[in-house]
């Protein structure tokens, strides 16, 4: 048993010695030498930093998935003139259905021919209005710039362009007592007691980033990097609609009694100041191409007229950059 432990001691301590000694005689450079090589390492070193120096632009094509807060802004009540918004009387969509579209002057009840009733048989009120109206995730396209100090610091200059819409839900009331089809009046006909339709809003955005970014590791290919700056949103009111019995109809049109156009509604405009982050990879794609993939949270106020608000809007995309 002695014979043993002392075969399995000899065995694992061998190697360690023999490593141990050749480690030693391994490096025979004089003072000099050593001195020389991390010269030249360093030298090196200075020639990657200054490549990585100078100024890089690209493209950045990603989604945005927007926060909800302002979304309500296209529920059809819409604005008036200075920006504030209508109650339900006088809202857009309450015009369109119980004035516009079912005045007989202009095409005749069209919300009855949506519903299948005779003309005048339903209700549209404040509790028909949209109850949720959410954004949709939208493309975003941009420009990026950004300046490197070495080969791991970067000053960040973005602008992102997004045409973003929204979804929602808005009913109306069937009143009428013998289900009828006016096409067809000897026909049966099922009717529903609430109806829904769809609507619909559109906006764009403009966001300027200025930020600072790092590059964490040395890997040769692959490395992690963050980011993070100062993020304005210039937004835009671009538009409402409603869906009626196939028809598209952009309610933000002021009409006479005749259905003829006075003037359109106002598209508000505004600015907003928030914070973004940042968190991905980069990818050397050889030469002077870079690619980044990102995750950016961004908190932002988007300010129109009356319903200004700050909320969380994730955007996920793909920066190629090159080096000028």
């Amino acid at each position: 048993m002695k014979h043993w432990l002392l075969s399995l001691i000899i065995l694992f301590a061998c190697p360690a010695l023999i490593v141990a000694q050749v480690d030693d005689d391994w490096d025979d450079r004089t003072e000099e030498e050593i001195a020389a090589d991390k010269a030249a390492a360093a030298f090196w070193e200075d020639v990657y930093e200054d490549e990585r120096k100078g100024l890089y632009v690209g493209l950045y094509v990603g989604a945005l998935r927007s926060g909800n807060a302002t979304a309500r802004m296209y529920d059809g009540h819409g604005f008036d003139l200075d920006g504030n918004r209508h109650n339900f009387q006088n809202s857009w969509l309450n015009t369109y259905l119980n004035s516009i579209l079912s005045s007989p002057a202009i095409g005749g009840d069209q919300v009855a021919a949506a519903l299948g009733v005779d003309p005048g048989q339903w209700t549209f009120g404040p509790e028909d209005m949209p109850g949720q109206v959410v954004y949709n995730i939208a493309f975003s396209f941009g420009l990026q710039a950004r300046y490197n100090f070495d080969a791991k610091n970067a000053l960040l200059f973005n602008i992102n362009l997004m045409r973003l819409t929204t979804n929602g839900i808005f009913t109306v009331e069937s009143t009428a007592t013998q289900p009828q089809n006016p096409a067809n009046p000897g026909a049966i006909n099922f009717v529903r007691p609430i109806a829904e339709f769809g609507i619909r809003g559109m906006e764009q955005r403009m966001g300027f980033q200025v930020g600072y970014q790092r590059i964490l590791g040395d890997h040769e290919f692959f490395n992690w990097i963050v980011e993070g700056g100062v993020d304005l949103t210039i937004v835009r009111f671009d538009g409402n609609e409603i869906e009626l019995g196939g028809q598209i109809i952009d309610i933000t049109q002021v009409l006479n009694t005749f259905g003829q156009p006075l003037m359109g509604a106002r598209n508000l405009t505004g600015a907003g100041v928030g914070v973004f982050g940042g968190f991905g990879g980069q990818i050397e794609a050889g030469g002077a191409w870079t690619i980044q993939m990102l995750y950016n949270p961004i908190f932002q106020n988007i300010a129109l007229g009356s319903v200004a608000s700050y909320g969380l809007h994730h955007m996920l995309g793909l920066r190629m950059i090159y080096n000028l």
